[in-house]
């Protein structure tokens, strides 16, 4: 017992501490979208009144960052990168300046990747990860904002990226 305590304490001390499992899904699905992420504050998860689609938002003050899942039901689109090109067609309506925009593919997701150096009328770099992935008709959006964005902060965006997976979860989310 004291064995399995200090070894607890230890991995605390070195910065081992354990990612908190964050969970959103929708009503009346078996599964559910998981990301695992430490030293985050839940802002905002559960699903929207009609049901359709659901919200999860967290944010980390340590290195600025801000987590966001939105996922809905889409049942015309078909894969990960259907989701990406409808939701990024509609992102590049708006007037934000987004520069070294970069989208690409992987087995687990589709994805668009690029930052902003102007915010408001200030120079203030913010890198936006999306993730964009599919299940059985429903869409979601992970989005990743790092304000004060520095290279070496990358590993902490691609943590929270590898840890997405989606789960089973028997009977749904309960709010």
């Amino acid at each position: 017992m004291k064995t399995a305590t200090l070894l607890a304490l230890l991995a605390c001390l070195l910065g081992g501490a354990r990612a908190e499992s964050l969970q959103v899904g929708l009503p009346g699905l078996p599964w559910s979208l998981q990301a695992e992420a430490d030293g985050v504050k839940v802002r905002k998860n559960g699903p929207s009144q009609d049901g359709n689609s659901a919200k999860l938002m967290v944010t980390r003050e340590k290195d600025g960052l801000t987590f966001s899942v939105y996922m809905e039901k889409m049942p015309d689109l078909k894969s990960a990168k259907d989701c990406r090109d409808f939701y990024w067609k509609r992102a590049s309506q708006d007037t934000e300046v987004r520069e070294d925009v970069t989208l690409s593919d992987s087995r687990a997701f589709s994805r668009v990747e690029y930052e902003v150096s102007d915010f408001g009328g200030m120079h203030i770099v913010q890198k936006h990860v999306h993730a964009y992935l599919w299940k059985d008709g429903v869409c979601a959006d992970a989005h990743l904002i790092m304000v004060g964005y520095k290279p070496s902060n990358h590993k902490a965006l691609d943590a929270i990226l590898k840890s997405l997976r989606f789960v089973k979860t028997p009977g749904g989310l309960k709010p």
